[in-house]
């Protein structure tokens, strides 16, 4: 689990979480772009994305903020998510589970979370030679949903 925030104000997971994906994109020899959108960057606009949402690109969000932003921007274009481009996101939460149940998407056990880091501080608190400086790397699981890929692109 682990924490901590870097200089530019971001928590250490979003470039954990980046390089996990840069990593294995670069394995199977596919290209990553890292694309800005018009909600953070106000020098791009809806007509910027019109070359990036295509059948055969994938956008994978931090979290499922920035899904939402995604599939509301494409959506309110006219795209179809899931058949004119694929979306997937790095995070699972109950308002995703509620809102956007057919969101392809990872997911961890949030119970085994909360038991770990409990045991982590329980370590500290009882083992005087405990540092509290253990990271830990939860396992995950796909959901496959109905956003990343087309017919045509599977």
């Amino acid at each position: 689990m682990g924490g901590g925030i870097k200089e530019d104000g971001h928590h250490i997971s979003v470039y954990k979480r980046l390089e996990g994906v840069t990593d294995r994109l670069e394995q199977a020899g596919i290209e990553f772009k890292n694309q800005k959108l018009p909600r953070w960057n106000p020098e791009i606009g809806p007509e910027n994305l019109k070359e990036v949402f295509k059948p055969h690109n994938v956008f994978i969000a931090y979290n499922n903020e920035i899904a939402t932003n995604v599939g509301q921007l494409a959506t309110s274009m006219g795209y179809r998510i899931g058949r004119d481009f694929g979306l997937l996101c790095c995070e699972d939460s109950k308002y995703i589970l509620d809102n956007w149940p057919g969101l392809s998407r990872v997911s961890f056990d949030r119970f085994m979370m909360g038991k770990t880091a409990a045991d982590m501080m329980l370590k500290l608190l009882t083992d005087s030679e405990a540092h509290g400086n253990e990271n830990r790397i939860l396992p995950v699981r796909w959901i496959p949903g109905n956003t990343a890929w087309g017919p045509d692109c599977r």
